[in-house]
């Protein structure tokens, strides 16, 4: 026997539904998001399992439960084909919360009623990324960290980058750094990597996200670190789905156990909810004064509009203009916040920005990202790692 049962094989879904709205379903939602190695067969959990008695296990495996009185019996002989990392959504008829919550305490990764459309199927999948990496990452405290500049040019986004690096590269915990500037994103370029239509098909398409999606338009900046950054046209317009942040930035949190997405200060629903559902919110401003009237601003909005604790502010270049800065007790004093982390102006991060250099893999730079080392240990609450011969990597990029 070629594919045994109990393996895993290269499948990536098998559904065996037996009303013709949830197989139409499935079609649909494969077909939206190019994937072609699925099938879907007439039949319930009965049908199912008599296939894998002799076939592979697909990677999601889709079945029908008529019953809750059945399904006991039914899981339990899935239970001795089906491989153990393969992701089983179950679907049926049953509407009651009981049934859900024993379900789920079986390992089951969701429970769609039937008949479902594709909307709950992408929602179910994207709840159902998972393997062997992210199981291991859920170990550990999954955040996401929102950066946003108080005004344009402050350094947000080499805030962001540099941050993310500590995180993958010297933390070596799977990160993803998210540009969501679809037009004017600038994470790819500041790397010296190709930016990917991926941005825009998650915010115009979310029903297309899963872990394959990902997988496929995310940029692989180094072991630990992904990217998706893009830069779309000017002149086309990018129609935003209302619920695309909330599905991005779950299927990211599902697959890396860091996420951290370069704000932009446009406040649009998207920006708004990446800023209201992080786990920590990063305010970058430079000591001026226009700066530092959009970072009260700022601040002022997530606490009282969006009901968040105080950000963690960075003030980014102090001594770029040291004559006309205001001393920084003084800010502190308006602000009502002290800052977290403080960066001195180095002429060389010019340089090295132009290079798709980052403050962790310029030589010159790696005493100036001292202050934002203490501020990823703070959020990641991890020691410091022990001192050795180099520093970790970013990427040089693709040339």
């Amino acid at each position: 026997m070629s594919n045994p049962s109990g393996s895993m094989g290269t499948t990536h879904l098998l559904a065996y539904v037996s009303d013709g709205e949830s197989a139409a379903s499935v079609r649909a939602l494969m077909h939206r998001q190019n994937v072609h190695d699925f099938a879907v067969e007439p039949g319930t959990a009965v049908e199912a399992t008599e296939y894998l008695k002799n076939h592979a296990s697909p990677k999601t495996l889709i079945i029908e439960v008529p019953s809750s009185q059945e399904a006991p019996r039914l899981l339990d002989a899935l239970a001795d084909v089906v491989h153990p990392g393969t992701r089983v959504i179950v679907t049926g008829t049953v509407d009651t919360f009981s049934f859900y919550h024993w379900l789920m305490g079986l390992g089951i990764h969701d429970y769609l009623l039937s008949p479902f459309n594709e909307q709950q199927l992408a929602s179910a999948l994207v709840k159902s990324t998972g393997g062997t990496a992210q199981a291991e990452s859920k170990k550990e405290d999954k955040k996401t960290i929102a950066v946003i500049g108080a005004r344009g040019g402050v350094g947000a986004t080499t805030i962001a980058t540099t941050l993310a690096g500590i995180f993958a590269n010297e933390q070596h915990t799977t990160t993803a750094l998210v540009d969501m500037d679809a037009q004017f994103g600038s994470v790819a370029l500041g790397l010296d990597l190709e930016p990917s239509r991926g941005l825009r098909d998650a915010l115009e398409k979310p029903d297309r996200i899963d872990s394959l999606f990902l997988e496929r338009v995310m940029i692989k900046a180094s072991d630990h670190l992904s990217i998706l950054s893009a830069e779309e046209p000017l002149n086309e317009h990018i129609a935003q789905h209302a619920n695309a942040g909330e599905l991005l930035l779950s299927a990211l949190r599902e697959k890396f156990t860091y996420v951290v997405v370069d704000v932009p200060r446009q406040l649009t629903p998207l920006t708004r909810y990446a800023l209201a559902s992080a786990d920590h919110v990063v305010l970058v401003a430079e000591p001026s004064l226009f700066s530092l009237r959009d970072a009260l601003r700022l601040k002022d909005m997530l606490v009282e509009g969006l009901k968040r604790p105080l950000p963690l502010l960075v003030l980014n270049r102090e001594g770029l203009a040291a004559k006309q800065e205001p001393p920084r007790a003084e800010l502190v004093k308006h602000l009502g916040m002290s800052p977290s982390a403080v960066l001195a102006f180095n002429t060389e991060v010019i340089g090295a920005t132009a290079r798709g250099e980052t403050l962790l893999n310029e030589s010159k730079l790696t005493a100036l990202a001292e202050p934002l080392r203490r501020l990823a240990l703070q959020i990641s609450g991890k020691e410091p790692p022990a001192k050795s011969g180099g520093i970790g990597k970013l990427l040089k990029g693709r040339k």
